[in-house]
């Protein structure tokens, strides 16, 4: 469930998440509208989901989840409290 909004960018918006049945867990979910996402930019998402695909770090939020829809990618990744990245 989508909470509050955490920042906005060029691409999309940020928002915090949690999971109903537990709402502890909460995460940092990336909606970005794909009609903005063309050409070279789109390259480049597809290449930073890949990466933090792969990426398996203490340091480094992971990547929980990433989807693509008629209109919208979504990024489900930790949430990581504390300010900026």
């Amino acid at each position: 469930m989508l909470s509050k909004q955490l920042g906005k960018g060029q691409y999309g918006i940020v928002y915090l998440s949690y999971l109903k049945s537990n709402p502890d867990r909460v995460f940092a979910i990336k909606v970005m509208d794909r009609s903005k996402i063309r050409g070279k930019a789109q390259e480049l998402l597809i290449n930073e989901i890949g990466i933090m695909a792969d990426l398996k770090h203490r340091n480094v939020c992971k990547l929980i989840s990433a989807t693509k829809t008629e209109s919208n990618y979504y990024l489900v990744t930790e949430f990581c409290n504390g300010g900026d990245l």
